[in-house]
C-alpha cells in the first residue's frame, strides 16, 4: 500500500518546518513532489493549526511525530494531564534507579 498525503498551502508557508514534517512522515522512503497552482482561495489549515500549536511555535521531528498521529496525540495529552494533576508520576533518586527501571520495562 502506498501512503499519499495532500498538502494545500500558500507558498509563503513552505518553511523548514514543512520539510521536517515531510521527512518525518516519509522517513527513508522515496517520494515524489508535485506542485500545482490552485485557483481561488483555500481554507486549508496550516501545519501548526493541524497540530494544534501556536503559529510561532518551532516544529521539530519529535513534535511532528508526537502530534501528527491521533493516537500519539491522545496519549501525550493524557500523560501531560496526569502529570499536571500529579498522577502516574514515577520519580527516581539516582541514574542507576532510572536505568534499572528502563531495562526492566523495555519493550
Amino acid at each position: 500500500m502506498c501512503m499519499q498525503t495532500v498538502y494545500r498551502l500558500n507558498a509563503d508557508e513552505l518553511t523548514e518546518d514543512f520539510l521536517v514534517s515531510l521527512q518525518t512522515l516519509f522517513r527513508h522512503k522515496p517520494i515524489e513532489i508535485v506542485v500545482s497552482e490552485l485557483r481561488g482561495e483555500t481554507t486549508t489549515p496550516s501545519l501548526h493549526e493541524i497540530l494544534g500549536l501556536p503559529a510561532d511555535e518551532p516544529l521539530n521531528e519529535s513534535t511532528v511525530h508526537l502530534l501528527g498521529n491521533e493516537a500519539n496525540r491522545r496519549h501525550l495529552e493524557r500523560v501531560m494531564s496526569d502529570f499536571e494533576r500529579g498522577e502516574e508520576m514515577i520519580t527516581f533518586s539516582s541514574i542507576e534507579e532510572l536505568q534499572a527501571f528502563t531495562q526492566k520495562n523495555a519493550l
